[in-house]
């Protein structure tokens, strides 16, 4: 058993769909589903504060801080955000699969709803022991890999790999920045051909890939991720 359900769920069946597939893999990163976003007018129902660093730069968010911010915090900031629905707060126990985040590998997943559009996951804190070790954002608008490098400067390392060894159609880009403790993906479960070309050009990646997950984490150490240097996106013919 890798996970316990808890709270009122019934009133968010599309949070419920979220949380189901991210705990049947057991791995919370791995199985994240990948939502197509759809332009929003409203800024106030967007967060771009991880790409512009308003009101803080990543590792904050919001004012929370991975490996400084607490749940009382947490719970105090993110029901007052204008883009997350209060009402929507769904908390699990998730494994976290990070060594030293508990005896048991579980991390406490507390998971806010969108605003808009309604039921769509958008934030979700890790826990541990009352303390924030990493904060998940699934954008709800269209954010591309070349928009977030040009407010953000040069990652440092990326990392491509099938999302499913049985599924030969997936493709994982993660692109990552040791400064800002930030790691963005890009889940591809269409395109076949998407991890061999990128692999095959030394790990560039194609323009115009959107981001669907961005993790913002208590620790800059990848040392136990298999990641490259990032050389940069494919030269285009």
């Amino acid at each position: 058993m890798c996970a316990r359900l808890s709270g009122d769920l019934t009133r968010i069946p599309h949070l419920v769909a979220f949380i189901s597939i991210l705990l049947g893999g057991c791995s919370v990163e791995s199985r994240t589903p990948s939502i197509a976003p759809s332009p929003i007018a409203d800024p106030l129902l967007i967060d771009r504060s991880w790409l512009t660093g308003d009101p803080c730069p990543p590792p904050c968010w919001h004012g929370l801080v991975p490996g400084v911010s607490t749940r009382e915090q947490v719970m105090g900031t993110a029901p007052g955000l204008t883009f997350l629905d209060p009402e929507s707060n769904v908390q699990t126990s998730a494994y976290f699969g990070r060594a030293g985040l508990g005896d048991d590998g579980l991390a406490d997943l507390v998971t806010f709803a969108c605003r808009e559009p309604p039921g769509v996951p958008c934030a979700g804190f890790f826990l541990v022991d009352g303390s924030l070790v990493q904060i998940g954002i699934w954008p709800n608008y269209p954010v591309t890999y070349e928009e977030v490098i040009d407010s953000a400067g040069q990652p440092d390392y990326v990392r491509i790999f099938r999302v499913a060894v049985e599924d030969p159609n997936s493709c994982d880009i993660a692109v990552f920045w040791r400064e800002r403790r930030m790691r963005l993906f890009h889940r591809n479960y269409e395109d076949q051909a998407l991890c061999r070309r990128s692999l095959g050009e030394g790990a560039r990646i194609p323009h115009g890939l959107e981001v669907h997950e961005v993790y913002i984490s208590q620790s800059d150490d990848f040392q136990g991720i298999p990641v490259v240097p990032w050389i940069g996106f494919l030269i285009e013919d």
